[in-house]
């Protein structure tokens, strides 16, 4: 899986995060193709392409007449947001494009450039695809905000580099106002991002902000750098991302899992890494480290790498106590929650797991405040 949050910081490259956003959609949603289009002159005209694009007859800085497709459509309110059966909708079946294009099935949402216009990031497959939902069009709608976060920042940054015109409206100040503001609304953003994940397994959303609370609480307890507690609260809830890429009868199986199948999952670690790191913004290169490292366990025996003691970054260490204790917590597909003494129970009998310092500090300074 590509690399989404390459890109994002200040000296990153629009073509780097479009395309890993790209990439990540469509194996997401397991379609494909996946592409960003921008409405100009009248036409939908491709900007960055993934997967079998070419198969549907797209080619990048060209597309239809606007008026034709499915994503004008959708922007104008007559086609909804996903199409599961281009074959079984009234709305589409006989449009000349669904049979050019061979659509089988859509899911798109609105985006819109730095200079106003409208545009789209969709994805589409030539086979129906009946379990498209709106889970998947909340992961594409942050993915979608990261993009137009993304672009303004490059377009202000040129702006200030370039040198501004005096007729120009906004000052050097203004933009950088607005970089500031953009900073700010990335991170809220990558909040975002960490929710529309975990709609995947958790329908409501929450555990990731319990993680990215009781993460930030543990940090503040053990004393940690103020700054390192802050960007923790951000980063900690993406700690699962990887999951987007393990299959939904997997991940949401109910029953005992067998040693293929749990092998899987534990390949979320490695992928949720490759899929944040790279980030020059500070939160994600955080946020990959979890990803990697929340599952080492603190005597040698956790997974992907065995990692033990002072070599799991403090970041993992601390994510893996308070994840787990809310795993117990809480309600799950093979079993119902522990109470919460129940769950520290379990914790101090399996002491070996967590860093014996972090552990008595969650048990004796965060439980009794949440």
């Amino acid at each position: 899986m590509q690399n989404f949050s390459a890109g994002m910081g200040s000296s990153g490259e629009s073509t780097e995060t479009v395309e890993g956003a790209l990439a990540t959609i469509r194996e997401v949603l397991g379609m494909d193709a996946a592409f960003l289009a921008e409405f100009t002159d009248g036409r939908q005209v491709f900007r960055a392409l993934d997967g079998d694009a070419e198969s549907f007859g797209m080619e990048l800085d060209s597309g239809p007449l606007a008026e034709d497709t499915y994503c004008a459509r959708m922007l104008s309110g007559r086609l909804p947001n996903v199409v599961p059966d281009s074959s079984a909708d009234q709305r589409v079946r006989d449009l000349e494009i669904t049979h050019s294009a061979a659509i089988g099935s859509y899911a798109a949402v609105a985006l819109r450039f730095p200079d106003g216009t409208k545009g789209s990031l969709c994805c589409v497959s030539h086979l129906p695809d009946t379990s498209l939902a709106e889970r998947d069009l909340r992961f594409m709608r942050t993915l979608a905000r990261l993009i137009e976060d993304h672009l303004e920042r490059q377009e202000v940054q040129r702006r200030l580099r370039d040198g501004l015109d005096v007729q120009e409206t906004r000052t050097a100040a203004e933009l950088r106002t607005t970089l500031a503001q953009l900073d700010a609304s990335r991170a809220e953003t990558v909040v975002r991002l960490s929710r529309a994940l975990d709609y995947r397994d958790d329908d409501n959303g929450a555990h990731t902000e319990r993680v990215g609370r009781r993460a930030e609480q543990l940090a503040r307890a053990a004393g940690l750098a103020f700054p390192f507690c802050e960007s923790l609260f951000i980063a900690s809830p993406l700690h699962d991302a990887g999951k987007v890429a393990i299959p939904d009868a997997v991940l949401l199986k109910p029953g005992r899992l067998t040693g293929e199948e749990r092998h899987l999952i534990e390949t979320h670690a490695e992928i949720g890494y490759e899929l944040l790191r790279n980030s020059t913004y500070d939160a994600l290169e955080l946020a990959a480290s979890i990803a990697w490292t929340h599952h080492e366990w603190f005597d040698g025996t956790g997974y992907p790498r065995g990692l033990s003691g002072a070599q799991i970054p403090i970041e993992g260490r601390l994510v893996a106590i308070v994840d787990v204790y809310d795993a117990l917590t809480n309600d799950r597909v093979y079993r119902p929650a522990f109470s919460g003494g129940e769950a520290v129970e379990i914790m101090r009998e399996e002491t070996g797991h967590f860093d014996p310092d972090l552990l008595d500090a969650f048990i004796k300074q965060v439980i009794p405040n949440t």
